[in-house]
């Protein structure tokens, strides 16, 4: 299971939860710089995403999933607006981090952290991380090419890692 670091950071038992049913998962990859984590799981989850090792261009329609506001899953429209490498901080407000981002034409809420971007026919091209904080339709997510090489990494991984503090809201 491929998430954001944020959404697991400080915890000491995280859970996968699939219906009624949750299911122990294990976090074998924590990148609190790239805000990626990595998690492994016998939670029934049906079949695996292709993680496309491409970036795509601006004006790729797409849509996002995700649980936003505690919810049931949705499934959004988004339009990739512009592919930027950003500089900023990592997850704790620390040190200086540069990743490949997609500005999202999206209605990105909180709860949809952690949830792939897709193009038709379900291949992933990006992992949601953040909205803007003064334009509703203006989301976020790593590109996929960094977040493959991160889902390589953990590949052979079966021992957990820690998942450090909890990140400030």
């Amino acid at each position: 299971v491929v998430t954001n670091a944020h959404v697991v950071a400080g915890e000491s038992a995280t859970q996968v939860v699939v219906g009624a049913t949750s299911y122990r998962a294990t976090v074998v990859l924590f990148d609190p710089s790239f805000d990626l984590a990595v998690l492994r799981t016998a939670a029934p989850l049906g079949p695996i995403l292709t993680i496309d090792p491409n970036e795509v261009g601006r004006g790729t329609q797409a849509a996002f999933l995700g649980y936003p506001e505690d919810g049931s899953l949705t499934i959004g429209p988004a339009g990739i607006s512009d592919q930027i490498t950003a500089v900023g901080k990592d997850i704790y407000n620390q040190g200086a981090v540069t990743r490949g981002v997609y500005a999202l034409d999206a209605n990105v809420r909180p709860g949809n952290s952690g949830g792939p971007v897709v193009i038709a026919g379900g291949e992933v091209v990006g992992v949601v991380f953040s909205r803007s904080t003064i334009y509703s339709n203006l989301g976020y997510a790593l590109t996929s090419p960094g977040v493959l090489a991160r889902v390589h990494l953990a590949e052979s991984r079966q021992a957990p890692v820690s998942t450090q503090k909890c990140a400030a809201a």
